[in-house]
């Protein structure tokens, strides 16, 4: 029975009780009745408690606020709950509910059992109205050491424009066979709109392992979604376990490699031979005019400084003894913007033509944000070409390669 019903019980047989009072002994009865009603009243209220309807709480609740039965879609009520709204005006402090406004003071009970009350509210939430120096208005709650704004996302339909499959990466990126795992990997994207997404259920990829997305929250423009991986893997990096498609508000990866031991850097291999033919001279030295190395997509995944560190190897096609100067340069977007250049003197041996092949490194250094296109350029000198190999594989000694990581 709820606290309501009860009430209502004694209510009405009290008032039957009242007609009918005619002698001392039945006086007494009812003053007896109206002592057991509110003891019963009172016991009931310090249990669960349903508010706004006679249904009886949940089994879990100490209060439990609805109108009607769950429906089939869950719901219990039609309206909501109206928060207190207060003005708070210290992050740390358990002000106004503890302040003497015409004192200009705290309450003497608070100053002298300041860490026991703040410790006994932990969990008071209220609609904060403040909208000056560290508060913003929205819902608050007291976490026994600062009042803290619950997230108030935009109700919006979440979107982004892409996924940046080549960035994706786990970690920690190595397991081991038979041995318990779990890792977050991390799937860049662009063009967010700060809306809120949900997590999935669980789902084998293979190898023992299972993949879920956890909920979360799109940053405004780039971020990261975050996958659990989980399991007990049948093999041990570094074999590496293929995830073949993951989809994300309607974008999509495929094929995506975690478990081969790779962390934290991100190497990159020329997609084909190229020769630097564009003379310095005869551009005025103009880095837009600059030969573009082959190295494929490299998209920045997360804004801040990054190190490009350059192996260059490739064949020279001169036989005469020289210094050879030539230029370097790391552009982003179209080579609209010069972040950073370098000469290298490469000095030639003077060798027959067929033995002219070079090596050197470089590192080259930047700021860029999420979404950036990197380009890396070169110009020569008058004297020669510079053919930069491919390589006859992505782990041959005589390639050129590239590897770049976040500082």
């Amino acid at each position: 029975m709820t606290t309501n019903n009860l009430l209502n019980y004694f209510l009405i047989h009290l008032n039957g009780l009242k007609e009918k009072t005619k002698t001392r002994k039945t006086k007494n009865f009812a003053y007896l009745c109206i002592a057991f009603a509110c003891f019963m009243i009172t016991s009931n209220a310090t249990a669960q408690v349903t508010i706004g309807s006679n249904v009886s709480p949940e089994g879990g609740s100490v209060l439990d606020i609805k109108e009607f039965i769950p429906k089939g879609n869950n719901q219990t009520s039609e309206k909501g709950v109206v928060l207190p709204r207060v003005l708070l005006t210290n992050k740390n402090e358990l002000y106004p509910m503890y302040w003497n406004t015409a004192a200009g003071s705290e309450v003497a009970e608070y100053t002298n059992n300041k860490a026991d009350l703040k410790r006994t509210h932990i969990g008071m939430t209220v609609f904060n109205v403040t909208n000056t120096g560290d508060f913003v208005s929205g819902v608050h709650t007291w976490t026994g050491t600062e009042w803290r704004k619950i997230d108030d996302s935009p109700v919006i339909q979440p979107q982004i424009t892409s996924l940046i499959c080549s960035g994706s990466q786990m970690t920690p990126n190595t397991y081991t066979a038979s041995v318990p795992f779990e890792g977050i990997l991390k799937v860049p994207y662009l063009g967010g709109n700060g809306g809120s997404y949900s997590g999935t259920a669980a789902e084998s990829i293979g190898n023992g392992l299972s993949m879920e997305r956890i909920g979360g929250k799109l940053a405004y423009g780039g971020g990261e979604v975050m996958y659990r991986i989980f399991g007990i893997p049948s093999v041990s990096s570094p074999t590496a376990t293929t995830i073949p498609s993951i989809d994300f508000l309607g974008q999509s990866c495929s094929n995506i490699k975690i478990g081969d031991g790779m962390i934290g850097i991100n190497l990159k291999n020329l997609t084909s031979d190229v020769t630097i033919s564009t003379a310095y001279n005869s551009v005025n030295g103009d880095p837009s005019l600059a030969d573009q190395l082959p190295f494929g997509d490299i998209t920045i995944t997360e804004s801040g400084s990054y190190a490009f560190s350059l192996r260059l190897y490739g064949r020279i096609g001169t036989t005469s003894q020289n210094r050879l100067p030539f230029y370097i340069y790391l552009q982003k977007n179209n080579k609209s913007t010069l972040i950073d250049a370098a000469e290298i003197d490469v000095v030639v041996l003077g060798l027959p033509t067929n033995q002219q092949d070079y090596s050197y490194s470089v590192t080259l250094g930047g700021t860029f944000d999420a979404g950036d296109k990197v380009i890396i350029s070169m110009l020569r000198p008058d004297l020669s070409n510079w053919t930069l190999r491919q390589g006859l594989s992505s782990t041959s000694a005589i390639r050129t390669s590239l590897i770049y990581w976040k500082l």
